[in-house]
């Protein structure tokens, strides 16, 4: 079965969500990712965070996944 994994990246939480069919199986809830928030370390840290738990507790690996989606406030923000 293929999986989709969803990214909901803010600054007081980042949550990974697993969907496989028609519901979702399983999601993680890791600290805040916003680049206006945290330092891109600590923001990439809690994206690697919930991805690698949402996987984990979904039972899946990587390669299971058919798709991501990802809305990450902050994003866009450019600190030049």
């Amino acid at each position: 079965m293929a999986f989709v994994l969803g990214i909901d990246g803010g600054a007081s939480k980042t949550v990974a969500a697993v969907a496989g069919g028609s519901s979702v199986s399983t999601q993680y809830v890791a600290r805040g990712c916003n680049f206006t928030s945290v330092s891109r370390e600590d923001a990439q840290a809690a994206l690697v965070e919930a991805v690698r738990g949402g996987l984990a507790s979904a039972g899946i690996v990587a390669q299971d996944v058919a798709a991501v989606c990802a809305g990450v406030a902050g994003a866009a923000f450019r600190t030049e």
